[in-house]
């Protein structure tokens, strides 16, 4: 029994008794029928009976409580789906190559799943890789920080440079320019200050890099020359998402969550560009080709053993000067997720029941909780006979869809304590079911003729992801699938997953943050306040670094602005937004402030309307100015 119902009965009794005095004052003959005077209920058996209806009241009063969060789930299911999800436990991982068995390149595409043992009798982990990650039989030997006679290196260094960050990268047999290397990508190994400086140096500071070989010629020394536009972050985009993507959903909400779950997903950049990332419009094709062979010819020259690139920075950080060494910078590295795509078993449907839970696993139910449904799929009398099913509160084009009459409804409700599920309370972990109805248009039963429902989902493994959070250094990351790898290691990792927020007026509050667009966000005067309170939506309230980063952020200010964009070859102008985001670098002592302002600035962007753009300038209240981003339209950058 819910131990509510004591609190609403005890309710609605006081309220039938003081109504019950109203009455006898205001018509104390009819009263005095009922034995009710303006002191007490004289008849035993009036006093059983308004006892009694109180119980049932109570009942129907906390039914209808209970409902709102189902108006919420509902109103949020059709608006941003996915928002009340649990937030599932991430990590950074590093691949270690087998020696000697890769020949040119090996890829980890982006999916691929990973398995962590978890205690004996339970299911194990399933992680899934975010990036693709390409191996190779290179290593990195070497990383220098210069801050000092930056002309010494003798490189064809950028004018303006007052510090370089050095890279040497050694095969492990054979030339480099053997190897056909088409882009490098580096995680910035640390959870310190140090990390988050170096992520900050090469993106917000960094100048045309210089790609030489390392050898005894004096030429050897100067390189070639490559365009800054080769370094580019990593994390930002869809395709590197580490959260499902909702098309239906607001993507800079998801930036938002990745980052307070784990900001240092984000700290990986490129040298080079991914073969993925090759734009559809002709000249910003063309730019990147262009920028591509660049970087081909550079490696092509690298007729040696080992290499290096330099990349000279327009600051110099003088506390990276003796703190930055090799394992700074990991090559093979990427996010992984306790998320992972299974077909739940199949629900046998009945005439009289109109909900039924989700069970990925009916023997293991515990181990298991739904993040996102995939698709949904009836079936008749054999498994020919199938009907797909659709969200209910998705559009829908009913001229081209012939289940336009089909469609299903979820809701999360909090999973009952039971023996097996106990264990998630001692990590403080609440777990969610979710249920599904199956309804017509009109939201009504579904089709008598349909007997079962297959359903696929996302799956998290719900308590099981918090054990194993609570003992890092015994989690063992497998692959479930061969590849030439000898180990994997953990970099770095979140505390802990986050269950979903479907009671209380979390959910309530995430509806009223919906209604933002950058003209609120960017008010003189509440600015500040509402970019705030809408970070302590993503936040993990129980984390006092979380709220100390966000008390930091000091302004947001805007102003008009007209840049010049070019689409299909076409040269115009555009009118937009400038952002002033104003931090305070005390906040983010030990973590560094750039992944978040790099976040904000690809938040601020998904606002804009058609033709518009914006362009966010980050200050901090002990540096001024830091960083201007080019002005973004979207997810698209404006070239």
């Amino acid at each position: 029994m819910d131990s509510r119902l004591l609190d609403y009965y005890d309710r609605e009794l006081t309220y039938l008794k003081e109504m019950g005095k109203e009455f006898a004052a205001q018509y104390p003959g009819v009263a005095d029928r009922l034995r009710i005077d303006d002191t007490d209920i004289r008849d035993p058996y009036v006093r059983h009976l308004i006892q009694a209806f109180a119980f049932l009241t109570a009942r129907v009063s906390m039914r209808f409580d209970d409902e709102f969060p189902t108006i919420c789930q509902n109103l949020l299911e059709a608006i941003y789906p996915g928002a009340l999800a649990p937030t599932p436990w991430m990590a950074v991982v590093e691949f270690e190559p087998e020696p000697g068995a890769i020949d040119g390149s090996f890829t980890i595409e982006r999916g691929r799943q990973l398995r962590v043992p978890s205690l004996a009798g339970r299911s194990d982990c399933m992680f899934t890789t975010a990036h693709d990650v390409v191996l190779r039989p290179i290593r990195v030997t070497e990383v220098r920080y210069i801050g000092r006679d930056v002309n010494t290196l003798g490189a064809d260094l950028e004018q303006g440079a007052r510090a370089a960050l050095v890279i040497r990268i050694a095969a492990e047999s054979g030339m480099i320019n053997d190897l056909e290397i088409d882009h490098l990508r580096f995680y910035v190994n640390g959870s310190d200050e140090t990390a988050a400086r170096l992520y900050q140096q090469v993106l917000a500071c960094a100048l045309d890099p210089v790609i030489r070989r390392v050898g005894r010629k004096a030429s050897d020394k100067l390189g070639i020359r490559v365009p800054v536009d080769l370094i580019r972050p990593v994390g930002f985009e869809p395709e590197h998402a580490v959260l499902p993507v909702q098309a239906r959903a607001f993507d800079g909400h998801r930036l938002l969550a990745e980052y307070f779950m784990l900001p240092q997903r984000f700290h990986f950049f490129d040298v080079g560009l991914e073969p993925a990332s090759r734009p559809d419009d002709r000249r910003a094709r063309e730019k990147h080709d262009m920028l591509q062979q660049r970087f081909t010819a550079a490696l092509a020259e690298c007729t040696t053993p080992e290499f290096e690139i330099v990349i000279p920075l327009s600051r110099r950080e003088e506390s990276l000067e003796s703190q930055v060494e090799a394992d700074r910078l990991r090559l093979f590295a990427a996010p992984v997720v306790n998320l992972f795509a299974r077909h739940a078993n199949r629900i046998d449907l009945e005439k009289r029941r109109q909900e039924y839970p989700i069970d990925v696993d009916r023997m293991r139910a515990t181990d298991y909780e739904v993040h996102t449904v995939l698709s949904v799929e009836g079936i008749g009398g054999s498994d020919e006979a199938r009907r797909r099913y659709h969200p209910f509160f998705a559009s829908h084009d009913d001229d081209r869809q012939g289940d336009a009459d089909s469609f299903y409804t979820i809701r999360r409700r909090p999973r009952l304590i039971t023996g097996k599920s106990r264990r998630s309370q001692d990590f403080d972990y609440h777990a969610t079911d979710t249920c599904i109805s199956i309804v017509d248009r009109e939201h009504a039963p579904h089709d008598p003729d349909v007997r079962q429902l297959e359903v696929r989902a996302i799956c998290t493994n719900s308590f099981l992801a918090a054990e194993v959070a609570s003992r890092p250094d015994a989690v063992r990351f497998r692959l479930a699938e061969h590849a030439p790898v000898v180990g994997i290691n953990r970099l770095a990792s979140a505390a802990r997953p986050r269950p979903s927020n479907i009671e209380g007026a979390a959910a309530w509050r995430f509806i009223g943050r919906l209604r933002l667009n950058y003209l609120s966000l960017t008010g003189e005067e509440q600015g500040g306040a509402v970019l705030r309170s809408t970070l302590r939506l993503f936040a993990d309230p129980g984390d006092p670094n979380h709220e100390r980063q966000i008390e930091s952020v000091l302004a947001l200010e805007s102003t008009p602005i007209v840049r010049p964009v070019v689409e299909s070859g076409r040269l115009a102008w555009a009118r937009g937004v400038g952002i002033q985001l104003t931090l305070d670098e005390d906040g983010f002592r030990g973590t560094g402030h750039f992944a978040l302002a790099s976040v904000l600035d690809r938040f601020f962007a998904q606002y804009v309307s058609i033709n518009s753009l914006t362009e966010t300038t980050l200050c901090t209240k002990q540096s001024n100015q830091v960083r201007t981003w080019p002005a973004r339209s979207g997810r698209r950058w404006t070239l």
